[in-house]
């Protein structure tokens, strides 16, 4: 995940404050999100941010506590 603070390994580590667009790079991430900001998430990018491609360049989130929903807002 790339944020404006660099890259993280997580949409949670990359949620900073109002108005961020988080970019998602291609691959499968294991995590519960809860995203109590206003912010852009963008899945679909090459591993270097370079190119947005969503269906070559596939971005899936899977819950890690499948009793919990994969994103609350």
């Amino acid at each position: 995940m790339s944020g404006p603070g660099g890259c993280s390994s997580t949409i949670g580590a990359a949620l900073a404050q109002d108005g961020d667009t988080i970019r998602g790079a291609a691959g499968t991430y294991l995590e519960n999100v809860h995203i109590s900001r206003t912010v852009t998430l963008e899945g679909g990018w090459n591993s270097d941010f370079s190119v947005r491609a969503p269906a070559l360049y596939v971005t899936t989130t899977r819950p890690a506590n499948l009793l919990v929903a994969v994103v609350t807002i």
